[in-house]
């Protein structure tokens, strides 16, 4: 039995050596086989497709759980944090074809710089590379020459009613897909708003 167990796994490796997948990905060889038998039985999608796929599954941490679910029921699994996140945004969960994890990337980046860029009007920034990705160490000063740094702990004596959630650290890091910043800004009366329900999800409160 041994044996049989152990040339079933030497199978399964040898299999994706061939179609080119890592050896070293998180999931396990049968989740990727599995996943990739029902992509291929789904659609003509070629390997290299997959693999980027699985690629982008993993950096966003996608349990394996949900990929083994997906090709069990043809859904992803939502969760109810997630939905309401959804009926908020007006988004229709039926017809979703991605990973929650993936979604959620994608729009608290959208919802992350909305919020930071109603801040302009404070005379300050994020710095953004062309994909959107802050490369700065927090908000510049968007008058002064070559943009200079605003301390994060001075943020909110430059912009009333911004408030950090926890200990003052860097609010463009939620461009970067980073969620240890939480953080509000001031609504028209200068008193703090209550986040976006998309930062609200990723930040935890």
């Amino acid at each position: 039995m041994i044996i049989l167990i152990f040339l079933f796994f030497m199978v399964l490796l040898l299999l994706l050596q061939r179609e080119g997948f890592s050896l070293t990905s998180t999931y396990s060889t049968q989740t990727i086989l599995a996943f990739t038998n029902y992509l291929k039985g789904k659609s003509s999608i070629n390997d290299d497709a997959i693999k980027n796929k699985i690629d982008t599954y993993e950096k966003a941490n996608v349990p394996e759980s949900s990929i083994n679910a997906y090709v069990s029921t043809d859904k992803w699994p939502y969760t109810d944090k997630f939905k309401k996140v959804c009926v908020e945004k007006g988004v229709d969960v039926d017809k979703l074809t991605e990973p929650e994890e993936i979604y959620i990337q994608q729009l608290s980046k959208k919802y992350g710089n909305v919020t930071l860029s109603s801040l302009r009007s404070f005379d300050v920034m994020c710095k953004m590379d062309a994909s959107g990705n802050s490369i700065g160490k927090g908000m510049y000063s968007i008058k002064a020459k070559d943009s200079e740094y605003i301390p994060n702990e001075t943020l909110n004596k430059k912009i009333p009613g911004f408030t950090f959630l926890n200990e003052p650290c860097n609010p463009c890091d939620i461009l970067n897909n980073n969620y240890d910043c939480p953080f509000s800004v001031p609504g028209t009366d200068k008193k703090p708003l209550l986040p976006d329900p998309v930062l609200q999800y990723v930040w935890n409160i």
